[in-house]
C-alpha cells in the first residue's frame, strides 16, 4: 500500500488504515531539479503534490488549498533562513501544518534547533535515503492527524 493510503486512513482498534484520500503534500524549494524528483516521486507514492519555489508562490498556493504537510528547504534566495516556517507560522489557519526540513543547512539548523523541536518541525539532511524521506513524512502526517483530532 502506498504510504499516502495509509497516512490518512480512518483507524479502529486492530483494523488496518482506509483511503479517504490523497495526503496532498507542498514542496517548497528554489532549485528546479530537486522540486522535479520529489514531486515524481511523491506522486508515484501517492501523493497529491504542489510545489512553489518562492515564499511569494508558496502564499499562493495556500490560498487555493491548506496542504496536509509541507517539506521546505532551510534557505531561498533573497530571503532569511527559515522563511518558509515564517510564512507558515504567521497565518493561524496554516501554522499547525506538519513541516519537513529537507536541506543541506546543517549550521542554520543547529542554531534553530529550539525553534524547530518546539514548532514540531522534522529535519532531514540532504543527501537523504528516500525511505527516509517517506517514513519522516509519514510521521509528519501522523502527527498532523493526531493534532487535527485534540
Amino acid at each position: 500500500m502506498p504510504l499516502a493510503s495509509a497516512c490518512l486512513g480512518d483507524t479502529s482498534a486492530g483494523e488496518s488504515p482506509r483511503m479517504t484520500r490523497a495526503a496532498h503534500v507542498l514542496v517548497v524549494d528554489d532549485a528546479p531539479d530537486f522540486l522535479s524528483f520529489m514531486e515524481t516521486l511523491l506522486t508515484a507514492e501517492g501523493y497529491t503534490v504542489d510545489v512553489a519555489r518562492t515564499p511569494e508562490e508558496l502564499h499562493e498556493r495556500l490560498a487555493l488549498a491548506r496542504p496536509d504537510a509541507v517539506i521546505c528547504d532551510v534557505r531561498m534566495p533573497g530571503q532569511p533562513a527559515f522563511a518558509v516556517l515564517d510564512v507558515l507560522a504567521a497565518d493561524a489557519k496554516t501554522r499547525d501544518i506538519p513541516v519537513l526540513v529537507c536541506t543541506g543547512a546543517v549550521q542554520e539548523v543547529d542554531l534553530a534547533q529550539d525553534r524547530l523541536r518546539a514548532a514540531g518541525v522534522e529535519v532531514l539532511f540532504k543527501p537523504f535515503e528516500i525511505e527516509d524521506l517517506l517514513t519522516r513524512l509519514a510521521r509528519c502526517l501522523h502527527r498532523g492527524l493526531d493534532a487535527g483530532r485534540g
